[in-house]
């Protein structure tokens, strides 16, 4: 896969940085402490740190990775569940739960694990295995395709019978959303279209890397396609705005879209092209990568090449001007994903 890209800055990614982690919130490109930290960003953060030993010096990657290390095992409960929110005073804000952070914290500490910032993958494995019956028993597909991902990732760097027999249980149980809601004009696993889509094709297609069953690979590939469609508008990427979603025989919302909507799409079809082959999936991430400059409905750039900075959505007034970790990060794995 050889395209080009332009080149990455990293200034408002180090701006958000500080000695706890990432600052999850920034109205305009000033970071603000007020609503502190998340689980989830500092797994997309340790994710990307994994990804950008072309982009950044050891040393740099070293001194964020413990620091994010040191966060993530804060918020990780004994049990196998996590919280999700701190506060600027370190005070964890929220009980452990096993939602959608819960599967990017596996997620970042599996890619992590395998990593060559890693020397030791107790901590990944010790992650996956207390949290296998939670990733289970989740309602949330998203945190179940997180959860995945990572167990997948882990699993070619070593093998592991019982992380790979709840690997094919949870990818089955994606399958069994699937036949039970979709329908010939919805091939999807819910009955809505909401946020970060593109992860659930995404880990249906890592498992079929792993197990090559068939199945995983054909509904990953319908339901991609469906996304895909319904992500097109006016020929142009245009991710299901949050102001209303996408509801199975309803009109789907325009705004407000989300960077990680694209970054999450870019991501999917790179790991299908890798996968399989196939020219489109390439033509398609190159498609959704192209709505961060300036190729959507408001042919404005969400992402700052100048400063790194990412805007938090595309409304129908034009950008949300806030340049939280969410939006960057969303960018910075989407361009490491090649």
């Amino acid at each position: 896969m050889r395209r080009e890209f332009p080149p990455i800055n990293l200034a408002h990614f180090r701006v958000l940085n500080d000695d706890v982690g990432v600052i999850q919130y920034a109205p305009y490109s000033k970071p603000d402490l007020t609503w502190g930290y998340t689980t989830d960003d500092v797994a997309r953060a340790l994710v990307f740190l994994c990804r950008a030993s072309h982009i950044m010096e050891e040393s740099e990657r070293r001194t964020l990775e413990y620091k994010y290390v040191v966060f993530l095992n804060k918020m990780r409960s004994a049990n196998g569940s996590w919280s999700n929110e701190m506060s600027k005073d370190g005070r964890i804000v929220d009980l452990p739960s096993n939602k959608d952070h819960f599967g990017r914290a596996a997620w970042a500490a599996s890619c992590y694990s395998v990593s060559d910032l890693c020397r030791e993958r107790e901590w990944g494995r010790g992650v996956l295995s207390l949290g296998l019956q939670r990733a289970l028993d989740t309602s949330s597909p998203r945190a179940k395709a997180y959860f995945l991902l990572g167990a997948c990732e882990f699993l070619k760097a070593e093998p592991n019978s019982n992380l790979a027999e709840g690997m094919k249980k949870l990818a089955d149980q994606l399958i069994g959303w699937f036949r039970a809601v979709c329908r010939p004009h919805w091939r999807w696993f819910e009955d809505v279209l909401t946020y970060d889509n593109a992860r659930l094709p995404e880990a249906l297609a890592a498992c079929y890397e792993i197990v090559q069953e068939p199945d995983y690979l054909r509904v990953a590939s319908e339901s991609l396609e469906f996304l895909m469609s319904a992500q097109t508008v006016q020929g142009v990427f245009a991710p299901i705005g949050n102001k209303g979603w996408h509801r199975v025989g309803g009109h789907r919302a325009l705004y407000d879209q989300q960077p990680v909507d694209a970054g999450a799409t870019v991501e999917a079809c790179n790991r299908f092209y890798r996968t399989t082959g196939d020219r489109r999936y390439a033509d398609w991430s190159s498609f959704a990568l192209s709505w961060y400059h300036g190729s959507n409905l408001k042919r404005l750039s969400v992402y700052d090449n100048v400063t790194g900075g990412c805007y938090d959505g595309l409304t129908e007034e034009g950008l949300n001007l806030n340049q939280g970790a969410e939006s960057v990060l969303s960018y910075l794995l989407a361009v490491t994903s090649f």
